[in-house]
């Protein structure tokens, strides 16, 4: 990860603004399709591979969020153009837009699963990746129509609960999880289901609050606070080489007003982490030296992801750490110079952070070393210690 680091300094600056261009384009709240497509058609004008491939993961997980048969579709051709470079990332990809297709459980969406399976099934049968049969489809639609859950196995109910989220169905979840006891509840809340996700290397397990939140609905995310689910969810080690809590999956997906309404309600941030290579690459984070691992806290998202409100709300009642480190020793105030963020420096200085301005992050660089390799000439004031 410290290559990609070094060449964010070196890469030209036409490159740097196609970049630029296609975070803006990929991180609209909401996301839109045609959007992402122009993110994707400017992409080819990229020179640097390495930039190349982190934009292209960049417009991928865009399509993924949209869940459409059409983006789906999008996605794949995304990660063939992967493949050229980094045959692994494709085959990660690949397996995530199968899983997608097969949530979707369209006639259209199972054909495509099929068709990518058909044409990977040499290394996705170790995966234990297959297209959606008829009898699965059939069964998971049964299960989300019962409406008395005291019908269904305790692993027909987690399905069912993870059903509903997956759809949205906010009033059908408070039904739901209405019919079940305290302790029932508690039980269903700690369970996890695997998903395919960018933190984790190609499968996380995820509890039903963090699905919610990456998802972004937030009257399903309400149904589930209101129903006692709890926000103190990072306790997961089944996961190898991930640790994250709901606010994490809020910021990192984009979704703003889910994550201030998790703060409203008492979440607390703190340093998360990733697997090297497979978590905020988009970041430009550069590992600790001989680390496996890339940190990250929920202010640093915020920060990258433009949340002024989230920022302030993080550090007001949060208990962010303005001083806190993400991975490389990089600071708060690094990242928001490195963006450009005029408005973001100037909140994060008036907040504290003038102690940082000198701060040198495991590169030897400074916020204003970083604004400058960027050409943010409008922040050399502001960061002139």
């Amino acid at each position: 990860m410290s290559a990609i680091y070094s060449e964010s300094f070196t890469s030209s600056l036409a490159d740097q603004k196609i970049e630029h261009d296609i975070r803006r384009l990929t991180n609209e709240n909401p996301l839109d399709e045609k959007m992402i497509d122009t993110a994707f058609d400017i992409s080819s004008k990229i020179e640097s591979s390495t930039v190349l491939q982190s934009m292209l993961s960049n417009i991928c997980n865009a399509y993924l969020k949209l869940q459409t048969e059409s983006s789906c579709e999008k996605a794949y051709k995304v990660a063939k153009l992967k493949a050229q470079n980094n045959e692994e990332a494709y085959q990660i990809y690949t397996a995530i837009i199968i899983e997608s297709c097969k949530r979707l459980k369209t006639a259209n969406s199972v054909k495509l699963a099929e068709k990518m399976y058909n044409e990977n099934s040499e290394w996705l049968k170790y995966l234990n990746t297959n297209p959606i049969s008829q009898d699965q489809q059939t069964h998971s639609n049964s299960v989300d129509k019962v409406k008395n859950l005291s019908q269904l196995s305790e692993n027909e109910i987690k399905e069912l609960i993870f059903n509903r989220i997956e759809s949205g169905e906010a009033n059908e979840l408070n039904e739901s999880l209405s019919q079940l006891d305290s302790a029932q509840k508690s039980k269903l809340f700690s369970s996890l289901m695997q998903y395919q996700t960018e933190w984790e290397n190609g499968l996380e397990k995820i509890n039903p609050l963090q699905h919610a939140c990456l998802l972004g609905n937030i009257e399903v995310v309400r149904v589930l606070l209101d129903h006692g689910a709890p926000l103190k969810d990072v306790d997961n080690m089944e996961n190898l080489y991930t640790q994250r809590g709901s606010l994490h999956c809020a910021l990192d997906a984009g979704h703003s007003n889910v994550a201030l309404l998790l703060l409203d309600k008492g979440a607390t941030d703190f340093l998360a982490s990733c697997v090297k290579l497979h978590g905020f690459t988009d970041y430009r984070l550069p590992s600790e030296s001989g680390s496996h691992w890339t940190c990250i806290t929920g202010l640093h998202i915020a920060i990258v992801k433009n949340m002024p409100e989230v920022v302030e709300k993080l550090l007001t009642v949060g208990k962010a750490k303005i001083a806190e480190r993400a991975s490389g020793y990089t600071s708060c105030l690094h990242l928001a110079a490195r963006e450009g963020n005029e408005a973001m420096v100037t909140l994060l200085l008036s907040k504290g952070a003038k102690n940082l301005l000198g701060s040198k992050d495991s590169q030897g660089k400074t916020p204003m070393d970083l604004a400058m390799a960027a050409k943010h000439e409008n922040l050399i004031k502001l960061l002139t210690p």
